[in-house]
This record gives C-alpha cells, sequence and structure tokens, in this order.
C-alpha cells in the first residue's frame, strides 16, 4: 500500500482482488484520501453500511487499523478525534462474507503483520481482540486475508 496520491478523478478507488477464497466472490478494498471521501462515495461502496468491515487509517508514516459495522459513522468518529485525526488516507475492506468474528480476527491479523512489517508505525493501543477463536470458515477466512494482505502490497 503506497501513500502516494490516487491518479483517478475521484480519488476514490475500488479494487477487486482477482480470486477468492470465500463464495467464489472478490472481497472489496476501497482507497481513498481525506480530502475527497464522503457518504456519497461510501455508499458506492456495496458493503460497510450496517455490514462488518475492516479499515486502515492511515498517512506515510502510521496506520490504524479497526473494525466496524458502520464505515460512516466509525469514519465520522476518528475525523472528530484529535488523536486519529492525523491520517490522510483510508482502505475499507469488505466481503459479502464478512461476520463480526471474522473482522475481528481479520483486524487482529493485520495489526500483528504491520507490526512485524515496520513500514508504518502502528497507532492502535491494543493488539485487536486478546485471544485467537475459532469460528465458522476460519480457514476460508485465513486464505482471504492473505489474498487482501497481497493486495495491499501491491498497492
Amino acid at each position: 500500500m503506497d501513500s502516494k496520491e490516487n491518479n483517478s478523478t475521484s480519488n476514490a478507488e475500488v479494487l477487486d482482488i482477482e480470486t477468492s477464497v470465500l463464495y467464489n466472490e472478490e472481497p472489496g478494498l476501497l482507497f481513498a484520501d481525506k480530502a475527497t471521501i464522503d457518504n456519497k462515495k461510501f455508499a458506492l461502496f456495496k458493503y460497510g453500511t450496517n455490514w462488518p468491515v475492516v479499515y486502515l487509517l492511515y498517512n506515510k508514516k502510521t496506520i490504524y487499523i479497526g473494525e466496524t459495522c458502520s464505515i460512516k459513522n466509525r469514519y465520522k468518529q476518528h475525523c472528530k478525534d484529535p488523536e486519529k485525526a492525523w491520517f490522510t488516507n483510508i482502505v475499507v475492506i469488505s466481503h459479502s462474507g464478512f461476520n463480526k468474528s471474522a473482522t475481528l480476527d481479520i483486524e487482529q491479523s493485520m495489526i500483528r503483520f504491520y507490526k512485524v512489517d515496520k513500514k508504518f508505525k502502528v497507532f492502535n493501543k491494543n493488539e485487536g481482540q486478546s485471544l485467537e477463536h475459532n469460528y465458522y470458515q476460519r480457514e476460508r477466512y485465513t486464505l482471504l486475508f492473505r489474498e487482501v494482505w497481497n493486495a495491499l502490497w501491491k498497492k
């Protein structure tokens, strides 16, 4: 994931990953910069309103990883929070098969991977959920996480 400006005219882009191991559907990745993202762009995104998603807030040096069932509301909260208003870009990761257990697990994996990677300073004050737990189709979500991680690195 690169902190460079996006070249599209809207400065928001939805990236579909080539293949998916979950329901034969690609996860959606919405890349946008803070200056141009608004509710209309979130509305174009298939999932994210009353649906669990994982999101990344970042600038050139720092990243925050979160999960929510309402990205529009959570995004507004972060923009108003002086502790988190520093970010310049957002990535929203969604999928029709996401459930709360999956997004908590993916959030935790993202936090761990970014801490090891050291490309960004991870702003999260915790490691995500405290315990790894088993849930329905966890092995598929683990493979999906790898697809998303690889797609973020290609960006």
